[in-house]
């Protein structure tokens, strides 16, 4: 049985039987991880004020035969942040993008910084995201018609669009870029 002890930012959960949760960190130390939190969904969760979407978190994972997270204190609920307008949203968007492209149990120092950053500042510029996570929209093409003129991030099949051919797709799974 191993322990971890590691600060998180929390991307996201789901329910899970009748009083479980499954949430998604990124961590400084484990990269993205799953964990189950038993008895997460109870109102009287010792964990749930402390861990909503974009907190920032101190957490206590125990790995037997799963992940478990049995303890989490918040660090920054980043308030100052999530009063500016637009601020939740793109957040949110952003936790999405990473749930569906960082690869699990893989750590990266300059993505956690750059998550601590915009969380901060309050700015999510997801050209400089897609960027940290190895995708260079700077020297990208439409994947579709080769036009050079990008405006769009496909998360779903990692490709880039130009604004003609992402008008062509379910817009859930687009990254505006502009």
């Amino acid at each position: 049985m191993s322990e971890y002890v590691t600060r998180a930012i929390v991307l996201g959960f789901k329910d899970s039987k009748e009083h479980d949760k499954i949430f998604d960190f990124y961590t400084e130390d484990l990269g993205r991880i799953r964990v189950r939190a038993p008895g997460g969904r109870k109102i009287v969760s010792k964990l749930s004020p402390h861990l909503d979407i974009c907190n920032l978190a101190t957490v206590k994972i125990v790995e037997k035969n799963a992940l478990t997270l049995t303890d989490a204190v918040v660090e920054d609920d980043f308030k100052v942040s999530r009063e500016k307008e637009g601020f939740f949203a793109r957040a949110l968007r952003a936790a999405n993008v990473l749930r569906v492209i960082s690869p699990e149990a893989v750590p990266d120092p300059a993505l956690w910084d750059f998550l601590i950053y915009s969380l901060q500042s309050g700015a999510f510029n997801f050209v400089a995201l897609i960027s940290v996570l190895g995708y260079d929209p700077r020297h990208a093409s439409c994947t579709w018609c080769g036009a050079s003129d990008i405006a769009f991030f496909n998360e779903g099949s990692q490709e880039f669009l130009c604004e003609f051919c992402g008008s062509k797709i379910n817009e859930n799974n687009l990254l505006y870029l502009k």
